[in-house]
């Protein structure tokens, strides 16, 4: 009965957003059981995205946070010896213009300085340097920089799971539209426009997304993150403008790629056939 209503609909904006949520609330309660296993499966799809995603943000700020340490070196000195402002000052080392330096370690016979210099030491600074020293100098950025590239990994990770939750998210609702293809061809055939049978399919995959995306992130926040952060503290909660974006990018995605197949139902030349 409701297909007979878009006869007398046009021009009638509240007729026509009863008849769409109508129609959703039609097509969801018909096939409730595939919906209820494809908000499941997307959420916990979802959850594993934000959990890398959080890691790899987390990454990244370690990245950021290590620059200061580019023209950091571990240099150790002799107890009793010359100290650290003596060998640094030989004019035969030829050494950038010391910034700062931090006392971080010590033991009986070593003292052990962090040295900010204005610039990253040359090769054959850091050789000329280590003939001047009981052991050699270890560059400090580079020991960092070491462990923040062992995540980089986790990028690939991160777009695989995206892929992933994107090619489940296509077939479902081709898999959706394609069942539910003949209310759509009805509807044309009652007088309804084509703009206006699109608008309403496409509720469909926005109001699912939209929900299994919100338990995502329900279940992420209070459930899934506490895990992850309980066996590495470092892990970061995403920012909400992450959140959106992935969000955005998610439907967009779902939007154009679903279009062609509800166009193709809502053409004359498909209704016409039927």
């Amino acid at each position: 009965n409701i297909a007979f209503l878009f006869i007398n609909i046009e021009g009638n904006t509240m007729g026509i957003i009863k008849i769409l949520l109508f129609d959703l609330k039609y097509i969801l309660k018909n096939n409730i059981k595939v919906c209820t296993i494809f908000v499941l499966f997307s959420c916990i799809s979802m959850m594993c995205v934000f959990g890398v995603m959080s890691k790899y943000k987390d990454s990244i700020v370690y990245i950021k946070s290590i620059e200061k340490y580019k023209c950091c070196y571990n240099i150790p000195i002799t107890k009793g010896g010359d100290s650290i402002e003596t060998i640094l000052k030989e004019e035969n080392l030829n050494l950038p213009k010391l910034k700062e330096k931090i006392q971080v370690d010590e033991n009986e016979e070593i003292i052990f300085y962090d040295c900010y210099f204005e610039r990253e030491l040359s090769e054959s600074e850091l050789n000329s340097l280590n003939k001047k020293l009981p052991i050699n100098v270890y560059w400090t950025y580079q020991a960092y920089k070491v462990q923040a590239e062992s995540h980089a990994f986790l990028l690939v990770v991160v777009l695989f799971l995206f892929l992933l939750v994107i090619f489940n998210l296509l077939n479902f609702y081709t898999f959706l539209i394609k069942k539910n293809a003949y209310r759509f061809i009805l509807y044309r055939i009652c007088g309804a426009t084509a703009k206006l049978v699109c608008f309403g399919t496409m509720l469909i995959p926005i109001c699912i997304t939209a929900i299994a995306y919100l338990l995502a992130v329900v279940m992420y926040i209070f459930v899934l993150y506490p895990i992850l952060h309980s066996l590495d503290s470092t892990m970061l909660l995403l920012n909400w403008d992450v959140y959106l974006i992935s969000f955005l990018a998610v439907e967009l995605y779902t939007i154009v790629m679903n279009l062609p197949h509800i166009i193709k139902f809502c053409n004359k030349r498909r209704v016409l056939q039927v």
